[in-house]
């Protein structure tokens, strides 16, 4: 994507910047940590999602 504003350009690296600065890294052993039920319901909406 191409922004030519750079007001708005600013305001979108500063926003990406916040949410990477938050973000928590996900790997295999934390997703297997999670409870059945919330990986039923992940699935769920996995096969669901082309009609969403």
């Amino acid at each position: 994507m191409e922004i030519l504003d750079a007001g708005f350009a600013a305001g979108i690296e500063a926003r990406i910047g916040g949410a990477m600065a938050s973000a928590q890294p996900v790997t295999l052993q934390t997703l297997k940590a999670r409870p059945f039920i919330i990986r039923v319901f992940d699935r769920l909406l996995w096969l669901g999602s082309p009609y969403l």
